[in-house]
């Protein structure tokens, strides 16, 4: 899985959001990046990038090797997290592939945007609640290193990305109560949680005071868009290493909302069994405190909505969800299984949903695209394609019109590959004044009106790439 993120990370072309992060931060003088804010600035992944350009120059891979590290860094954690719930069955390969090869997940691991770092480090977060919950049911109290380790963890994920802002708030404040019930001691909590917490806020601190309430515009109006949202990005994409009929996915669609059934269930008997005994578990904590930061996030986004017309989140923006809904289902079946009957029951039941969700993962792993920016797959391919285009010498510099959505990353092409003969491209839409364009497949008619020669059409996304020639623009 490392090497493959690895090709992705070399070989796919740069999409939009990586584009005019380029442009917008890591591109500028260091200050803008302490000075200003916008939802597309990802801050301690932003400051990443900025290193590795600086050391190895303008490029794809120097740009995306904040996101490719900590990709290793939380396949890591799905490994150990993995090993702590299943230490000798062949489940342990089974919870690796649910926390790992949800699409977007993989996706984010390589694309260079701070969902990824953000949920490597929030992944490292609740590997301390692990060691939390062990010291906690052995001796009565955690370590003050564990606390502090936890707190700073939670904390840097808030720094690569505000999403995960709500679930590091509740699991800190969970640990919290925890620990207070168990000791009776609120200066543990401020000297071991709050205070390294606010320490390392300090990383970030300075672009958060420039926001405004116009730079968080990322996020749907609506609840159930939200929820469809993750559905899609989880279940309802291609195959595109096998490849399947319409009707294979209709069927799918069908039955799969009722087959999730299965480990939500698993989640609630679990929960409910272990909320009134065997308080001394270890997993129980953990499963209990997990539920708590899912639910209580859950609840900071409602109330977020209800009194601050916040935007419901995006599936990117709530990846933290996916994550902690797969924990919860591998901690929910592992204390299920090792109960008797029926319990056990419902615990195979819900591993058998599993599989087929495991299952569904890996025919939806994909090498060529990135699922929010498909139309961007082939626009660094067209952009060598255009480069290679013999021309006349002239002295007059050569126009690109493009589709507005792919203004940055052909600008980003512009400027990495040294088309210094090209101008400056913009979003104004392809006219009879260039003598390019490159438009994505929704944008076809505009080629089509123009009168534009097709010099090449790239597969995987369906953009084009469209040359003036003498027959052009009839209608002048």
């Amino acid at each position: 899985m490392g090497l493959v993120n690895c090709y992705r990370a070399a070989t796919q072309s740069i999409t939009v959001d990586e584009a005019f992060t380029y442009e917008r931060f890591v591109s500028q003088p260091l200050l803008t990046s302490l000075t200003t804010f916008d939802a597309a600035h990802h801050v301690l992944h932003t400051f990443g990038c900025i290193l590795f350009v600086r050391m190895f120059g303008e490029g794809i891979v120097p740009l995306r090797l904040t996101s490719l590290i900590f990709g290793f860094v939380y396949l890591w954690a799905v490994g150990r997290l993995s090993f702590l719930l299943f230490p000798s069955s062949w489940l342990r390969l089974l919870a690796a592939v649910l926390l790992s090869l949800n699409p977007y997940v993989f996706d984010f691991m390589s694309a260079a945007r701070g969902y990824g770092m953000a949920l490597a480090l929030f992944a490292w977060a609740v590997l301390f609640l692990f060691q939390f919950a062990d010291e906690v049911c052995a001796t009565g109290q955690a370590r003050a290193q564990t606390l502090r380790r936890l707190a700073i963890l939670a904390t840097l994920a808030v720094g690569a990305n505000l999403t995960f802002a709500f679930p590091s708030v509740m699991l800190l404040a969970a640990v919290a109560v925890v620990v207070y019930l168990q000791t009776g001691s609120v200066r543990s909590i401020l000297v071991n949680m709050a205070a390294p917490a606010a320490v390392t806020l300090c990383l970030f601190a300075a672009p958060l005071a420039a926001a405004r309430r116009d730079d968080f515009y990322v996020g749907l109006a609506s609840l159930r868009d939200s929820l469809h949202s993750f559905y899609t990005a989880s279940f309802d994409q291609e195959w595109p290493m096998v490849g399947a009929e319409s009707k294979i996915y209709e069927q799918i669609g069908r039955y799969l909302p009722y087959l999730l059934l299965l480990p939500g269930a698993s989640v609630i008997l679990a929960t409910a069994r272990w909320w009134n005994r065997d308080r001394q578990s270890p997993l129980r904590l953990v499963l209990g405190v997990s539920a708590i930061t899912l639910a209580g996030s859950v609840l900071l986004v409602l109330s977020g909505h209800l009194f601050l017309n916040m935007l419901y989140p995006y599936a990117r923006s709530g990846l933290y969800v996916i994550f902690l809904c797969s924990l919860l289902i591998l901690v929910a079946n592992r204390l299920l299984i090792r109960s008797g009957q029926p319990w056990r029951a419902a615990g195979y039941a819900s591993t058998a949903g599993v599989i087929v969700i495991a299952g569904l993962y890996g025919l939806e792993l994909r090498t060529q695209w990135y699922g929010d920016w498909r139309f961007d797959a082939g626009t660094g391919g067209l952009m060598r394609s255009l480069s290679a285009v013999p021309r006349a010498p002239s002295s007059r510099p050569v126009h690109l019109g493009v589709s507005w959505a792919m203004q940055s990353t052909v600008e980003f092409y512009r400027k990495i590959y040294h088309l210094d003969w090209l101008e400056p491209v913009t979003r104004e839409q392809p006219s009879c004044e260039d003598d390019y364009a490159l438009v994505q497949l929704l944008d076809q008619g505009i080629i089509d009106a123009l009168g534009f020669e097709i010099l090449e059409r790239e597969p995987v996304s369906g953009a084009i790439l469209a040359q003036r020639t003498a027959q052009s623009c009839p209608a002048k």
